[in-house]
């Protein structure tokens, strides 16, 4: 199967050049498919190049994140939700285009329909990525909470709630910010009627992020679980990993954080800190007040986005400088290629 264009005879030289050279599986309209994002993906992910581009610099790559027709869990128009919205934000990843009803041409895909949407390519990974290699200081926790605030907020402020808060769903962008994707569960929060309440199969997401409520049958209102997600990727950024694996009596993390003993709590944190070798000083107590509010199991004791800002902890301390986090992110990420490189050796 021929996957490569003809070209005009007036764009022959450079442009057939660099399309030589690209290993493409497939083609979707004016994207070659370079490859296949593995890991743990609802939809088909690949990375692509635009034929226009014919460039396989990091700068001309793009995410093609492919939704099935039909689509049964209605995550094309929740995506679509954010992607029309007329404002935009820094820390909200933007749509390219959106292709509708692709039929693709290769591989276990082939015949089958979607719809793409071409979203920018991040080569540094996700904040997943990150965390599984290593934790963050308090001030480099606040200096990337703010990010992630401002980013819940201004969903918010549209009337929407991503209800899909973790790691993974963070990308870090070229300048080692945060950026906001993946809206598949994005619904609206509220109606005429004030806050929705979600309840039954409209109400799961991923489940080790629904909220304690949902687990007891009162359902929960999406803002709210939104901001237990928060906690669990606050206490996620200063540690390395999630506090508990999910919010139900079940779970015997969970459980000492429904009864309210956060000091044995804590003292098995710092202790499983340790047993990793982790060098870390005691978690201020600041920090440690407000996690314990954004998790609280009483949605109506959690804080506000506006109660968050004006906490102790956020209020407080200072975050590192942007020059800081850079740098500390760069080495960081050149020591994990290294051990990577090593570990295969």
């Amino acid at each position: 199967m021929n996957y490569l264009p003809l070209s005009t005879p007036s764009l022959v030289t450079e442009k057939n050049y660099h399309l030589s050279n690209i290993k493409a599986i497939g083609t979707v309209q004016n994207y070659l498919i370079t490859s296949i994002i593995g890991g743990d993906h609802l939809y088909p992910v690949f990375i692509a190049t635009s034929i226009d581009s014919v460039s396989t610099s990091k700068n001309s790559l793009v995410v093609l994140k492919a939704i099935p027709t039909p689509d049964t869990r209605a995550s094309f128009e929740n995506e679509c939700s954010v992607f029309r919205l007329k404002a935009s934000h820094k820390n909200v990843i933007k749509c390219i285009e959106i292709l509708n009803n692709v039929r693709l041409d290769f591989g276990e895909y082939k015949g089958k329909e979607y719809h793409i949407f071409v979203l920018p390519y991040y080569s540094n990974g996700d904040l997943l990525d990150f965390l599984e290699n290593a934790r963050l200081d308090e001030r480099t926790a606040r200096y990337y909470f703010e990010q992630i605030l401002d980013a819940v907020e201004y969903m918010h402020s549209q009337g929407l709630a991503h209800r899909d808060l973790k790691p993974e769903n963070f990308l870090i962008n070229e300048d080692f910010d945060i950026v906001l994707t993946d809206f598949g569960h994005t619904v609206r929060h509220s109606d005429t009627f004030g806050p929705k309440l979600f309840n039954g199969r409209d109400a799961i997401t991923t489940p080790e992020l629904c909220p304690p409520e949902f687990y007891s049958g009162k359902g929960y209102k999406a803002a709210e679980m939104d901001i237990f997600a928060l906690g669990k990727l606050l206490f996620s950024l200063a540690t390395g990993f999630s506090p508990f694996s999910s919010a139900n009596g079940k779970d015997s993390k969970f459980s000492m954080i429904a009864n309210g003993n956060w000091a044995k709590y804590w003292s098995l944190t710092m202790g499983f800190l340790k047993q990793k070798r982790v060098k870390i000083e005691e978690f201020s107590s600041e920090f440690k007040d407000l996690v314990e509010r954004l998790l609280h199991p009483n949605p109506k004791s959690r804080p506000s986005i506006e109660e968050i800002r004006e906490s102790s902890w956020f209020a407080n301390i200072k975050p590192r400088s942007r020059d800081e986090v850079q740098t500390m992110m760069i080495r960081s990420s050149y020591s994990f290629k290294n051990e990577s490189r090593e570990e295969k050796m």
